[in-house]
């Protein structure tokens, strides 16, 4: 019996377009045709070996300069030829035949060769071009992708011009990008990424849906709503009812502000890092206005305290408070609220103007969803143009950047598939056979919350003793005193854990034969390297999930396999997700059940409390589950005694470490490390959460040319994968001869197929790239993008096959075939891990 439950309810994601549109553009044509060359290429190798051997033999004094033509497998030019028939013996003059007719033929091929691809790339664009301008969802899922420059795009669609000129490649580049990310991936959004509620049914066997029409639902973005209040909150008729807030994060102490920032670079969840921001000595006016911030006191009624009180100098306490980030004096719109324009609404009174540009704005918002597509532009702009009148700013930000939530409103769909339910068969499996998956992937993080809660527990007894009762600033004051001693300290933890991976490594890989494809890892195997692992503290975790099979049917019979991609160790993502909207929409008792399964994990005494952090982009979405929330910089969307905030936290000493607040009976379990970081290096209240992990199984096998796949039963823990030098993607032509174009680039992938043994479908990425590209080795306009991301920087290439493969993509529709993939949460079924942590720290390492 796993120790792992399945959220009964899950998601699952899909293309939002058939595969089948993204494999149209092979052509097989072109890689027989490369076979051929290559043919004819070896003969014409072959005749320059045995013509190098007979120059040898006749000691040509010239043989050098003559054996680079031989090299390069070049046609000899006639006074050259003409020279060689004199010089050489009569015996060698049939061999120089056959080598000038073979390069003459090779020569001769490889102009056609390069004439046709040219003539094959044109003819595929044209089609490419043709597709998007008469299908009018793709259009319109450009228009979600990009709508800043989708101008532009449809002014290309609609008179497209010559494919093969600099701008036709251009656009053909942008629309094949943009066809495999329709086609294959499932972590887009709107009708192009739709999503389908479910459940997991241990009374249904095999999996069923419903077929239904698609429904939008399209969002005004948090950052966009923030613009707006912002804007507001300075609108005479609204400066007085605005109300103040203190950050979170700035303590009052001896008569100063000490204030701590979680900071990110990139807006992503591993980028945030802990930081001491400044310390700030207060006059008498700033600490009397520090104080009475409360976040429901507006700042009317704070100037008539001071007023009352005869205390001068508010306005300019207020603007230098405000200005330094230490107070928050404006409307705010509440992290995670997937309504933001609706919650802004609620703020503002008394003041018509403002009332009817946000309702007008809701109302234009919400009016996208069910616009046709060839009005949708129109829609889209006109909500742009009420966002410029009342902000004055540009509708768009973040140009190039992934998960920015560029435009001002996104969308999310409920799919085609409808009622989806997964079966007992796929169930079972879910919950038993990957487990070995979740305790793998988990094994790292719960070691280092192990050895990290130590760490601390003796690092916090030696600064204040034993029992001590530490305030939290000042648990925060001394971190940053002594970090660099704890910092050492993590050095021993982290040696521990790179050991751990490297161990795991060869479990999983052993030495493997380099020519092998797969290697078979026997479950006992498994089971004896997770019994060296801890086996608490409790966790949860989201995989992604892709089952591989025939078709529907085959899950009733048990024939599938299931590969894990990403398996995070989050906050789990039915609730706190871009979509956790429709989720709640569609199956209401999710919010229960996901409460009952935080529950679940922790001990009677403990309080499990969610996080009002930072609403960086769409993913920041969530739903209220019934706990209280810890508010770390954003403004929370709980009623204010719901909020925690960090100035009534404290640690306590004792036979253990205990987060506590003020006024809150019971320890506290967060969600999720404040900044998100894993390790106290980032985040020292990071054991006070769960075991936390992004991403899949760390495997050290990135100096390996070759990865077998890696599979366990019907598991499978890695797809085959290769890592290839980005230099070695170059064109070439005959003699392997460096050669710019197409033609010569799809000459050279030819080759890089036979000599790795790629497969025909895979996954490109290079490291500077947040996403792997999808390739169909056949098409040549995909192989043209593989080439390019190369370019774009050094070091490796990885490919990975697709897997589950074109004949393993079970959901199909219409007789066409989909990618998809089950987005889940998993809780471990009982707390025994926590009673079990003190033995593991004693006997692990």
């Amino acid at each position: 019996m796993s120790s792992w439950r399945l959220l009964p309810v899950l998601v699952l994601r899909q293309a939002g377009f058939p595969f089948e549109m993204v494999t149209e553009y092979a052509d097989s044509r072109a890689v027989l045709d490369a076979a051929e060359l290559t043919e004819a290429e070896s003969i014409a190798r072959a005749a320059a070996e045995e013509l190098k051997r007979s120059f040898r033999a006749a000691a040509l004094p010239d043989r050098v300069v003559v054996a680079s033509w031989l090299g390069f497998l070049r046609p000899l030019d006639e006074v050259r030829l003409a020279d060689l028939r004199r010089r050489l013996p009569e015996p060698v003059g049939p061999v120089l035949r056959r080598y000038q007719d073979a390069a003459v033929r090779l020569d001769h091929g490889w102009r056609s060769w390069q004439r046709c691809h040219d003539e094959r790339l044109a003819e595929a664009a044209t089609r490419l071009t043709t597709t998007f301008r008469t299908d009018a969802l793709l259009r319109d899922a450009m228009l979600l992708s990009n709508d800043a420059q989708f101008p532009h795009f449809t002014a290309w669609l609609d008179a497209p011009g010559d494919p093969m000129s600099r701008r036709g490649r251009k656009m053909t580049d942008l629309l094949i990008r943009y066809l495999q990310r329709f086609g294959t991936k499932n972590e887009t959004h709107s009708h192009f990424g739709p999503l389908t509620v479910g459940r997991a049914a241990r009374d249904v066997s095999g999996v069923a849906w419903a077929a239904a029409k698609p429904e939008r639902r399209t969002f005004f973005s948090h950052w966009a709503a923030e613009r707006v209040a912002a804007n507001l909150s300075v609108r005479p008729e609204q400066r007085d009812r605005v109300t103040v807030r203190r950050r979170p994060l700035a303590f009052l102490r001896d008569g100063a502000v000490h204030l701590y920032a979680f900071t990110s670079e990139a807006g992503l969840s591993a980028d945030w890092h802990f930081r001491q921001v400044a310390e700030r000595p207060l006059s008498g006016a700033e600490r009397l206005l520090f104080e009475l911030a409360d976040a429901e006191t507006t700042v009317g009624q704070l100037r008539a305290e001071f007023d009352r009180r005869g205390v001068a100098g508010f306005d300019a306490a207020l603007e230098s408070l405000t200005v330094e980030d230490i107070l928050v004096a404006r409307f705010e719109v509440p992290i995670g609220v997937p309504e933001p324009l609706a919650a802004l609404r609620e703020s503002i009174t008394e003041d018509v103007e403002a009332e009817a540009a946000l309702a007008a704005l809701d109302e234009a918002t919400r009016a996208m969803a069910d616009t046709t597509p060839a009005d949708r532009p129109a829609a889209l702009a006109r909500v742009k143009e009420l966002f410029g009148t009342v902000t004055g700013e540009a509708a768009n930000r973040g140009s190039g950047r992934h998960y920015a939530d560029r435009s001002v409103l996104f969308e999310e769909c409920h799919g085609a598939v409808s009622d989806f339910v997964l079966g007992r068969e796929a169930v079972d499996f879910v919950e038993d056979e990957l487990a070995p998956v979740y305790e793998l992937a988990l094994a790292g993080p719960r070691l280092r919350m192990i050895r990290e809660t130590a760490v601390l527990t003796d690092w916090l007894t030696e600064r204040f003793g034993p029992g001590a009762q530490v305030p939290l600033d000042e648990f925060y004051a001394a971190y940053f005193a002594d970090r660099d001693s704890l910092s050492r300290r993590c050095d021993v933890i982290d040696a521990e854990l790179d050991q751990l991976d490297r161990d795991l490594t060869e479990v999983l890989l052993g030495s493997p034969d380099p020519e092998a494809a797969e290697v078979a890892v026997p479950r006992e195997r498994l089971d004896a390297f997770l019994a060296r692992c801890p086996s608490g503290p409790p966790a949860l975790c989201n995989p992604d999930i892709m089952l591989a099979a025939e078709d529907a049917s085959a899950f009733a019979r048990g024939e599938f396999l299931a590969v894990v991609g990403d398996c995070h160790a989050t906050r789990e993502l039915l609730t706190h997700t871009s979509f956790a909207a429709l989720v709640r929409e569609r199956a209401p008792e999710v919010v229960a059940e996901v409460a009952a399964a935080y529950r679940g994990l922790v001990e009677p005494d403990e309080l499990v409390c969610d996080l009002a952090r930072s609403h960086p982009d769409k993913t920041a979405n969530r739903v209220p589950l019934p706990m209280p929330d810890l508010e770390i910089y954003g403004r929370s969307s709980r009623p204010r005694a719901e909020v925690i905030t960090p100035d009534r936290l404290y640690l306590q000493l004792g036979s253990r470490i205990e987060l506590r607040a003020e006024g809150v009976p019971g320890r506290l379990r967060l969600l999720a490390p404040p900044s998100g970081g894993p390790s106290i290096r980032l985040d020292p209240l990071a054991p006070f959460a769960f075991p936390r992990r992004l991403g899949g199984l760390g495997l050290h096998a990135g100096h390996l040319p070759h990865v077998p796949r890696i599979r366990a039963g019907r598991v499978v823990l890695q797809r085959e994968r290769w890592h290839i030098p980005t230099q070695e993607f170059v064109g070439t032509g005959p003699g392997a001869a460096r050669q710019r174009g197409d033609a010569a680039e799809f000459y050279a992938a030819c080759r890089l197929r036979e000599r790795y043994r790629l497969p025909r479908f895979v996954f490109a990425k290079v490291a500077h790239e947040p996403k792997p590209v999808f390739v169909d080795l056949d098409a040549p306009l995909l192989v043209r993008q593989l080439f390019r991301l190369a370019r774009t920087g050094t070091g490796v290439m990885q490919l990975s096959e697709m897997l589950p493969g074109p004949r393993q993509l079970w959901l199909q529709r219409d007789g066409r075939r989909f990618t998809s993939e089950i987005r889940c949460a998993l809780f471990t079924a009982d707390r025994s891990g926590v009673r079990r942590t003190k033995e593991e720290v004693r006997t692990h390492g």
